[in-house]
């Protein structure tokens, strides 16, 4: 995994060691992050193409469209 540079706890093992905070989305809970970051943001109602817009400029996320798509279809398993 990651190690961040402000961890409290050093990893016996890592990937990489990043310099500067940043979200990580893996891929096995990016459904359940991004719909969270929509949710907290009251996003969930809009349009595939202004979630898009939302997600690049606050989060710096660039989404495929169907990948979204299918993201936007499970939040009611969510919510």
């Amino acid at each position: 995994m990651h190690e961040k540079k402000n961890t409290v706890f050093e990893a016996d093992f890592s990937i990489e060691k990043l310099d500067e905070w940043k979200w990580l989305v893996y891929e096995w809970a990016v459904t359940e992050d991004i719909l969270n970051f929509l949710k907290n943001d009251d996003m969930l109602q809009h349009s595939i193409e202004t979630v898009r817009d939302h997600l690049a400029k606050k989060y710096d996320l660039f989404i495929e469209h169907r990948l979204l798509h299918d993201i936007m279809q499970m939040k009611q398993n969510y919510f």
